[in-house]
């Protein structure tokens, strides 16, 4: 059987630049903007409402209408990646600027992802300065200060940053689990794969089912040796328990066979499908929102990667290496492996259903 025919050529050469247009529309966006935000306006002041209303400006920062209410609030919009900074305006912020005292604002922002970290501290502390520089300006002048002493006297607004699970906004936390996983990832597909595709695979389904169950168990310890051994190499180790980590990791893996199995039923050549599985597993890094914030893309594909097993689990990987997760806090995660799980058993079963109607063709022509 030749490797390449010139059909399955023409699908690559389509496959290749099909895919390039893709990565091209969904880095479109030449700057990161509209990140989300929350802000616990406890003053409530016109000094305030303008802080709010120029953060809202800038192009980087979106305000989220959530409230936060504690310590726990915060903690939970971060480990749900519903924001990427929550802004805490102090409820004696105009009192102190009328008494010519410096203010504070306190800003915590989830360095995790450094990307977004490093986008909306400067959308917010742009905002602030503005604002404090013309707020001090104004009340200085009111007290009768002459405009060529009026800068002296300005006493600005200090922000107080608090950059959580990474403060040294370090690349290694940033990056390192995302691409360890995304090969692991990769190579789970091709393994998985590799077990149905002419010349390698078992001639019986029990043969295949077992070999796929090998694939599993050894692929499952490869998984864990990151997570425990590698990450600790540099210095990540998760902050939530083996309870927690194993049924998230378990699903994942589960739904990555599941998305292979669908595409293989779908499509008739087994080599094309394990081509295009690959393609797949090798865009999961771009769709995971690891490299480029999922706001940030078409919107079509915001919709398509949802569908890409990686992506839940990358969000899932951010909050419970960082965060003492339980399991139900996840739940963001396990939704879109429902959905997951839907599509790709109904694929599985009209693939099937095609297979069966072709096969009773095929004899009644006999």
């Amino acid at each position: 059987m030749r490797l390449f025919t010139v059909r399955r050529f023409q699908v690559l050469i389509i496959t290749l630049f099909a895919m390039s247009l893709l990565v091209m529309d969904t880095y479109s966006e030449i700057v990161m903007k509209e990140i989300p935000v929350a802000v616990l306006d406890m003053d409530n002041s016109t000094i305030s409402r303008t802080i709010r209303h120029y953060m809202e400006a800038t192009r980087e920062v979106s305000i989220k209408q959530i409230d936060v209410f504690s310590l726990e609030d915060a903690e939970r919009l971060f480990k749900e990646n519903i924001v990427a900074a929550i802004v805490l305006i102090p409820h004696d912020l105009a009192t102190q600027i009328k008494k010519g005292r410096e203010a504070q604002i306190t800003v915590a922002i989830d360095m995790a992802n450094i990307l977004l970290g490093k986008n909306v501290y400067k959308g917010i502390k742009q905002a602030i300065g503005t604002v404090s520089a013309g707020v001090q300006l104004t009340y200085i002048k009111k007290k009768g200060v002459k405009n060529e002493n009026a800068l002296s006297r300005v006493v600005p607004i200090s922000v107080d940053t608090n950059f959580t699970h990474n403060p040294a906004t370090n690349y290694v936390i940033y990056i390192c689990p995302g691409i360890l996983f995304f090969l692991f990832h990769v190579f789970f597909l091709i393994l998985v794969t590799s077990t149905w595709i002419p010349g390698s695979s078992e001639k019986t389904m029990a043969g295949r089912a077992g070999a796929l169950t090998t694939v599993f168990i050894f692929s499952l310890g490869l998984a864990l040796i990151i997570f425990y051994v590698l990450l600790d190499h540099v210095d990540i180790y998760p902050q939530s328990s083996f309870d927690v980590i194993l049924p998230v990791l378990l699903t994942f893996m589960v739904m990555d066979v599941l998305m292979a199995m669908a595409l293989a039923s779908v499509i008739p050549s087994k080599l094309t499908s394990m081509q295009v599985t690959i393609v797949a597993g090798m865009l999961s890094m771009m769709g995971s929102g690891i490299t480029w914030p999922t706001s940030m893309f078409p919107y079509w594909m915001q919709k398509v990667v949802d569908f890409i097993p990686f992506t839940p689990f990358a969000r899932s990987f951010q909050s419970f290496l960082h965060y003492p997760m339980q399991l139900n806090e996840l739940n963001f995660a396990f939704d879109l492996y429902l959905k997951e799980g839907i599509l790709f058993t109904a694929l599985i079963a009209v693939g099937l259903l095609a297979r069966l109607a072709f096969g009773k063709k095929k004899e009644a022509a006999r």
